[in-house]
């Protein structure tokens, strides 16, 4: 059997026992020291702010799913950004996980912001990614 190594504690464990390259105490320590959400920022006022974006943006930015979508600051609070919708784009969950693997300088590139509501359905031919519209009729060009 191979081991493979805690990049917490670098102990050796079998490969069922980590998550995310680390074993259970190391994530129990890591999520401690990340501190709460509202520690770190993402209070009522963020709450509100993302449901705003989701609302006024029912698709993801970059593949324009209109499933599991969550907000995300386009400069991060840590570097600076704020909490105002410009600096707000809406992303399904896969898009913005995919950024911790390196996609976050196309997801940049992509989309630096969302347009505003209703510009990409006024561009001739928009229409959602097939079967992701859920029934809303979001993407039907008149």
């Amino acid at each position: 059997m191979s081991l493979k190594t805690c990049c917490g504690c670098f102990s050796n464990f079998a490969p069922q026992e980590l998550t995310g390259g680390r074993c259970l105490d190391c994530r129990r320590a890591k999520e401690r020291a990340r501190g709460t959400r509202t520690s770190r920022g993402y209070d009522n006022d963020w709450l509100r702010l993302s449901a705003n974006a989701i609302a006024q943006h029912p698709y993801c930015s970059n593949c324009r799913s209109t499933e599991d979508l969550t907000a995300d600051h386009i400069v991060p609070k840590s570097k600076g950004g704020r909490n105002v919708l410009s600096n707000v784009q809406v992303l399904c969950r896969s898009c913005n996980s995919g950024k911790r693997e390196g996609g976050r300088d196309r997801l940049e590139a992509s989309s630096q912001r969302n347009p505003p509501p209703g510009f990409r359905e006024k561009q001739r031919g928009w229409s959602p990614a097939p079967g992701r519209d859920g029934g809303s009729g979001h993407g039907r060009n008149p």
